[in-house]
């Protein structure tokens, strides 16, 4: 045997033992990273799915998902997203949204919006969120209540309190 062939059979040893060290690292990652996510509680299990409510005498379709986003069926807004939770009886819709379209009103933002380097520190970021007493009236039928201080933001014709009922979801 010849030296070169022993040099190509150690790199190509080393080739392989490099591969299967690089598989196991990702693999042990995706399963440490999918034991480290926090899990649904057994009340948000319970929500999770399409429900459907009546309001202002129209029908509405809402969705909670099992990664935590909520799809409440309208586009308000492009690119809002929403994310839900409960915690001691309340549901928490926590909005997000985040833009630099919104900001052509201001010629200076505009002009700092077209430099590259500060094109992604220049846009609109806005956080809130909304809180809902939950209270189960059955299995598929969850009523939400707006805390009183939430109440006195809204108009009287708006309900304090909204019922949804589980659907199926569309095929």
């Amino acid at each position: 045997m010849k030296h070169g062939s022993v040099l190509r059979m150690q790199s190509s040893r080393c080739m392989k033992l490099a591969l299967v060290l690089l598989t196991a690292t990702v693999l042990i990652g995706g399963i440490a990273f999918w034991f480290l996510q926090p899990r649904l509680s057994r009340e948000e299990r319970r929500l999770v799915g399409r429900w459907e409510n009546e309001l202002y005498g129209q029908k509405t379709h809402c969705e909670f998902l099992a990664n935590r986003s909520y799809d409440s069926g309208a586009t308000v807004l492009p690119g809002l997203k929403t994310c839900w939770e409960i915690s001691d009886g309340q549901l928490t819709l926590t909005s997000s949204y985040e833009d630099s379209s919104l900001l052509a009103t201001s010629a200076l933002l505009r002009l700092l919006r077209d430099v590259p380097i500060l094109d992604r520190y220049v846009t609109l970021k806005v956080k809130f969120a909304q809180q809902f007493s939950l209270r189960w009236i059955g299995e598929d039928e969850v009523a939400l209540t707006l805390p009183n201080r939430a109440k006195e933001e809204f108009n009287e014709r708006d309900p304090s309190e909204i019922t949804m009922r589980r659907v199926a979801a569309p095929k």
